[in-house]
């Protein structure tokens, strides 16, 4: 069981690994659960200068399939390029942690999903956004 007020303060820390423990937790129940999570806290958390071309790359990023993975990589690249914005770094490691998904790289899906986190930690840390809308899509993540 998660103990959401020590990874309150794990996150307030500026743990660089602050979302192992949540993306552990969720990913011993569920395997993709966690993927399920970032993206919906890349979607809450995105700033107001984020547009409508975020949500369809993640939406890209969600339907990417096995037939994909050659052109994961590129994806990725493209993402990471788009924007000089936390949320679309956060996207383009979510991309590639989708790729470790599905060629069934437990390690390397999670440490991208843990990068993914860091981008966001980083930015909303900054920002002095609140770890409520990162535990309320948690607590939904863990309800399905």
């Amino acid at each position: 069981m998660i103990n959401m007020a020590l990874e309150r303060e794990r996150f307030r820390s500026a743990d660089p690994f602050w979302a192992s423990n949540l993306i552990a937790s969720l990913e011993d129940d569920d395997l993709g659960s966690a993927f399920t999570w970032v993206s919906s806290v890349i979607a809450n958390t995105a700033d107001s200068t984020c547009d409508e071309a975020l949500f369809k790359l993640l939406i890209k990023v969600a339907c990417l399939a096995f037939d994909d993975l050659n052109d994961i990589d590129s994806i990725a690249l493209a993402i990471w390029s788009t924007r000089e914005s936390y949320a679309y770094k956060a996207t383009s490691h979510l991309c590639i942690a989708k790729a470790h998904l599905l060629s069934d790289n437990q390690p390397m899906y999670r440490t991208h999903l843990i990068k993914a986190m860091m981008f966001i930690g980083n930015e909303i840390r900054k920002t002095d956004a609140c770890f409520d809308e990162i535990e309320k899509a948690f607590n939904s993540s863990i309800s399905r």
